[in-house]
């Protein structure tokens, strides 16, 4: 279920309008990390000279330096979906996310997790689930390599403009959670896997997507 505005999108105009938003570093962190396809509908390439051509986000809360503008040219949003742009800029007719397939698929799945009566399989349910997030933002092409990868993890984070916000590798802030499925893993990790899986196929119901984290 999708809200077309006919007009550009609220959320749009928040970020191209005010320049008030930028890609958060969780979220590049992840897709930076699993080689994600779906980066490039996501997010604009930083212009920063310390990160020029890079997918970087800005972690919640940092210290701006006393001027918005010391981060205004790291990654920009945007939300540019194979049916038409959820904002993008100039986009005159802006859409809203409320629930999408691949959304059903990962309750699906999730049921299945838990023995839930005719949820089916868990691991079919949740690489549905990424597919046809694949197939949403036009990148279903890469879906094969993406989800056989049992290796890439979320990529490490490093601010060159201010290095106290730098999350290295090892640290345990950082998820280890890969995207193939593994039947011989914990239930605890399954549920990671999926639940990292659909917090990225949310993009851009930020609303949900909070509230997936908080449960």
């Amino acid at each position: 279920a999708l809200i077309n505005y006919g007009t550009p999108s609220p959320i749009g105009g928040v970020i191209y309008d005010w320049g008030d938003c930028r890609s958060g570093a969780p979220l590049l962190a992840y897709l930076n990390g699993f080689k994600d396809p779906r980066i490039s509908a996501y997010a604009f390439k930083a212009t920063d000279p310390a990160v020029a051509g890079q997918y970087i986000g800005i972690r919640q809360g940092i210290d701006l330096k006393g001027d918005k503008t010391f981060y205004v040219n790291y990654s920009v949003p945007l939300a540019d979906a194979a049916g038409g742009a959820y904002f993008a800029p100039g986009n005159q007719v802006g859409r809203g996310k409320i629930f999408t397939a691949a959304e059903t698929w990962f309750l699906k799945a999730e049921a299945a997790l838990f023995g839930y009566a005719g949820a089916g399989d868990a691991k079919t349910n949740y690489e549905m689930g990424v597919k046809t997030s694949m197939e949403e933002w036009g990148k279903s092409a890469d879906y094969g390599a993406y989800i056989a990868d049992d290796t890439s993890m979320e990529q490490p984070y490093s601010d060159p403009k201010n290095p106290v916000n730098n999350i290295p590798a090892g640290n345990a802030m950082l998820s280890t959670v890969t995207i193939k499925w593994n039947e011989a893993d914990t239930q605890e990790r399954k549920l990671e896997r999926l639940m990292t899986q659909k917090w990225l196929a949310l993009y851009p119901d930020g609303s949900e997507a909070w509230a997936e984290q908080r449960r």
